[in-house]
């Protein structure tokens, strides 16, 4: 012990607190780089809190140097910076990776934009060259980086093979191979737009597509394809031949989906949190099955998380610790700019929430502006019918919240909060608030709110488990139009004038459904595909395709139906919000599509992601302007880390 201490006390403060700094047990609370370390360890005035308090970091230096005199010998000065070394060695540090300027990574959009090799030594990237893009190759391990010959136009998620020797990679409409050195690119199979992606070592990729409500089987050698309708599983990872689990979107909770039985989606609840108040869900996205046992996932607030499963049955989970804070995080889908090779290595790009974002407004003229309303998560948001007001939800880091914003001087108000809450149909008076909510994946009610009125809303109807219910229109006293995306219930059609309400179907299954003001025709799009579809209403006796690339179809003016559809070309896609005119007299109805607005930082959200005021002008989110990463951080061991942390939490 006496030696112990002199040797403590012949290594200087500086030196001592960069060392209990290095030998943090989160990632997140080490030195970002071996360059940071070196730095400390040169600079004479360099302290922590911990050092300075004189615990705990004290007491893990002390530990420390007690090993180190045990294994080493006191007097091994030259055996310590030897030590010190191996912790500035480029592969075992934390590092930041530099992407060339000329080629950075794409971050927009709602998919993760790169994947590490497996034995982590280098990543492929969807790179940004131009006015278009492509799949770059980046060392790790080393200062090479180049093009991908024969990836040009690549878009979303690039998917690499169990040798590391090729990748798939999405262009518009379809999922392509091409070798890592680059060459001719082999067309697998036509997709719409995948979400996640496996390369199994059988040979197939397995991934969802049609936003969720598709689990595809693709056979890289033959391009044979089986699939399995789901209940919108985005970015499945398959455990096992019959489970995949899931979760992102319009529901960010963890879930487990039988392939046998793929319309029912269980989801996990956590204990150990709250436990007061009972089992919790594990609310987040992305998440990824580790070693069969540890879940690492994104949070709602964009922290990178890990827990562990306790009982798999009962689909029950632990405590859950922050690992990496601020990891950039994609709008709509949650997918985290994150990914982990065979041998624990965490590489990310560190960023921004992407699902907050500014409200703004496109007058008739093309003229955009800011709303009055702050920045936030919103994921659902309607005007009033006086323009004065906008009900808003938005996603908190334990539950959403249902707000009416003032659009004049700014205040706000809150309605409800609940585990899920959908888009709110503003009466024709202005005094109430029809919407969806549900009080866990299980419940799901139609509410009708008074804003006016204390207590608690009127249910109007009950929906079943897996139909999922969005309100579209309060279009009269008696009107309220609900769309849905089961297959056995179809559109909703409720007359809230009566006690209790009535209730009947149309046989039209979308979330995505419109009546025009005038009644005389309806909007809609059928779930998972594209395509506006315009009929007359209520005969629906004909049927006009409006645009095959459009979704989510609202009448902005009494003849006036407006929609989304992205633009895509050379692999870089950007909104683009259209309207036509539809014309009773003419002898096609469906009038020459305008464009609106074509913006690349539209923010894609859960349900509608656009509305319009009475006067036609329509209202969106927008995305920060970050929309390029120029580095991510390499984390060696993280896996064996993020072990020990969970397991520390859950004792």
């Amino acid at each position: 012990p006496a030696a112990v201490t002199q040797f403590r006390k012949s290594v200087p403060a500086n030196v001592a607190a960069a060392v209990a700094k290095s030998l943090e047990k989160l990632p997140a609370d080490r030195f970002a780089s071996a360059k940071a370390f070196a730095e400390a360890l040169a600079n004479p005035g360099f302290r922590t809190e911990a050092s300075l308090a004189g615990a705990p970091g004290g007491a893990r230096v002390t530990a420390y140097w007690k090993r180190s005199a045990a294994l080493l010998g006191v007097t091994s000065l030259a055996l310590f910076a030897l030590a010190a070394w191996a912790l500035l060695r480029p592969d075992m540090a934390v590092r930041d990776i530099g992407l060339l300027p000329s080629a950075p990574m794409q971050l927009s959009g709602i998919f993760r934009s790169f994947a590490v090799a497996h034995d982590g030594s280098f990543i492929v990237y969807s790179a940004r060259t131009g006015e278009t893009t492509q799949l770059w190759y980046r060392a790790l391990r080393g200062t090479e980086a180049r093009p991908i010959t024969g990836s040009e136009g690549a878009v979303g998620a690039p998917i690499l093979s169990p040798d590391d020797k090729r990748v798939a990679f999405q262009t518009i409409g379809d999922l392509r191979v091409v070798p890592i050195d680059g060459g001719p690119a082999t067309t697998l199979a036509q997709v719409q737009d995948p979400q996640g992606g496996t390369w199994l070592a059988d040979g197939t990729i397995v991934l969802g597509d049609q936003d969720g409500r598709l689990v595809r089987w693709i056979d890289v050698a033959t391009g044979a394809t089986r699939e399995v309708v789901s209940f919108y599983c985005l970015h499945p990872q398959l455990i096992d031949a019959d489970h995949a689990l899931c979760g992102g979107g319009a529901q960010k909770y963890a879930a487990l989906i039988d392939l046998r039985q793929p319309l029912l989606k269980p989801a996990f609840r956590q204990v150990g949190q709250g436990a007061a108040s009972g089992p919790q869900f594990l609310l987040g996205s992305n998440f990824r099955l580790i070693d069969e046992r540890y879940l690492v996932y994104i949070s709602l607030d964009g922290k990178l998380m890990g827990t562990r499963i306790l009982d798999r049955d009962s689909l029950t989970v632990g405590r859950s610790v922050p690992l990496t804070p601020a990891v950039r995080r994609t709008s709509y889908s949650g997918i985290g700019q994150f990914d982990i090779s065979d041998d624990g290595t965490l590489a990310y790009v560190p960023g921004l929430n992407a699902d907050i974002g500014r409200l703004v407004r496109v007058a008739r003229n093309g003229r955009l502006d800011s709303l009055r309303v702050e920045a936030a998560a919103f994921l659902r948001f309607t005007p009033s019918p006086d323009g004065r007001r906008l009900a808003g939800v938005v996603e908190g880091t334990q539950q959403q919240e249902l707000k009416v914003y003032d659009l004049e001087d700014g205040t706000q108000e809150t309605y409800d909060t609940g585990f899920y809450l959908g888009a709110a149909a503003w009466s024709p008076d202005g005094r109430s608030l029809a919407y969806v909510k549900q009080d866990d994946p299980d419940r799901e009610r139609v509410l009708l709110r008074r804003l006016d009125a204390p207590g608690a809303p009127r249910v109007l109807a009950t929906v079943e488990p897996g139909e999922g219910a969005q309100v579209s229109q309060y279009l009269s006293p008696s009107l309220i139009v609900v769309g849905t995306a089961g297959q056995n219930v179809g559109m909703l059609l409720i007359d809230p004038s009566v006690t209790p309400a009535k209730v009947d179907s149309v046989p039209i299954v979308g979330l995505f459904t419109s009546i025009s003001p005038d009644r005389r025709w309806i909007a809609h799009q059928a779930n998972g595909v594209t395509g506006v579809i315009v009929q007359p209403w209520p005969a629906r006796d004909r049927r006009y395709l409006v645009d095959p690339e459009g979704t989510e179809p609202r009448w902005s003016l009494t003849n006036e139906v407006s929609y989304l559809a992205q633009y895509r070309t050379a692999g870089v896609t950007a909104a683009g919000f259209l309207r036509v005119r539809i014309e009773p007299g003419a002898a096609s109805p469906i009038g020459k599509r305008e464009q609106i607005i074509r913006d690349s930082r539209f923010n894609d959200t859960p349900g509608w992601s656009h509305a319009y005021t009475t006067a036609g002008e329509l209202i969106y989110v927008q995305s920060p302007g970050e929309t390029l990463g120029y580095y991510l951080r390499v984390v060696p061991g993280f896996v064996k880390e993020m072990k020990r942390a969970v397991d520390a939490a859950n004792r």
